[in-house]
């Protein structure tokens, strides 16, 4: 089964995530270091490449003030996991850091490496020391139009970091996949009542990833995505009426699976309350422009498929863009219907 590696080096934790110049790495406390005191996790998502809740307006990802709201730690050597609850008063203004606390129990020498993750589920730990992510089986589940609440569970982060003296750790968040975002102009003469769209290889290429395994090693990380995937990923709508004139807009999102290639053809099929629409055809070119990291997917990107509904369902390109980034439009070869 081939693999593809992608690695990255996290800065120290003096540097953890000095993206713009004005975080700190972690708050230091008073020189109180018992043990007995609960142990905080310093997490910051959003700047230059790293998000988590998406914010559909601007396309960004924040903490939210709701409850429930946390990550995973693991200890190196362990595969125990801990549970890091958010605490509503410390997120920032920006909504990009906030302090987290950890569960009854937790404790970390100073020096210890730990490993944070995004979200609490469908993580699992192998006795190797490494961290196998597992996306949902299924259609990712939207209700309401333009709402991005299901996408959490389908966007994996990670962040490393060394545990201190004073029971405190500063985390960064990175991406491990793509967010997908469907645009349809309803152009109809009347309302629609949208129930699900997808996208799918017809060849049967496996290009949507299934899986993300994370092996690390002092500050390195190791991400190894394998290429075993689905050949289409959808969304099921509920109360998504789209009256006319007006946009679709849904989410979901995937890891990196197998590469596409010149013989990869795509359709987009769209479901309403009436019957169903089939896109015409599309594939990616080899000077497409389109950011790609070894021919798949790259992570910390989101694409975006535009169509227009007009009585036929019709593919108007896609674009995409880093979560810091300009858009970038980016022209794909549509294939005309046999």
């Amino acid at each position: 089964m081939k693999r593809l590696h992608a690695k990255w080096l996290l800065p120290l934790l003096a540097a953890a995530y000095v993206v713009t110049g004005c975080d700190t790495a972690g708050v230091q406390e008073d020189d109180d270091t018992s043990q007995e005191r609960p142990f905080r996790a310093t997490s910051r998502i959003g700047g230059n490449d790293t998000r988590a809740t998406v914010d559909s307006d601007a396309l960004t990802f924040k903490w939210e003030k709701k409850d429930g709201e946390a990550h995973l730690v693991y200890k190196d050597g362990e595969q125990t996991s801990y549970t890091f609850t958010i605490d509503q008063n410390t997120i920032s203004d920006d909504g990009h850091q906030a302090d987290f606390w950890a569960e009854a129990g937790f404790g970390a020498e100073a020096g210890t490496w730990l490993l944070a993750a995004i979200p609490t589920t469908g993580y699992t730990a192998a006795a190797d020391g490494s961290y196998t992510f597992t996306m949902p089986t299924g259609d990712a589940v939207q209700t309401g139009n333009n709402s991005t609440e299901h996408v959490g569970l389908r966007m994996p982060m990670y962040a490393r970091a060394q545990a201190t003296a004073e029971r405190t750790a500063s985390f960064s968040f990175k991406h491990l996949g793509s967010l997908l975002r469907f645009r349809v102009k309803n152009l109809n003469s009347g309302a629609e009542t949208i129930t699900g769209i997808g996208v799918e290889a017809e060849n049967g290429a496996s290009v949507f990833g299934r899986s993300v395994t994370l092996t690390a090693d002092g500050v390195s990380v190791t991400a190894t995505y394998a290429d075993e995937g689905d050949s289409r990923i959808g969304v099921t709508l509920s109360a998504c009426t789209v009256a006319s004139g007006e946009i679709l807009t849904a989410y979901t999102a995937t890891l990196p699976g197998a590469s596409f290639g010149e013989e990869t053809v795509l359709k987009v099929v769209l479901t309403t309350d009436s019957g169903s629409y089939v896109s015409d055809r599309f594939t990616i070119t080899t000077d497409s422009g389109l950011s790609l990291e070894g021919g798949k997917w790259t992570p910390g990107k989101f694409y975006t498929l535009n169509l227009t509904l007009d009585n036929e369902l019709r593919f108007e390109g896609v674009s995409h863009d880093g979560f810091t980034e300009t858009d970038n439009d980016i022209e794909w070869e549509g294939l005309a219907e046999n």
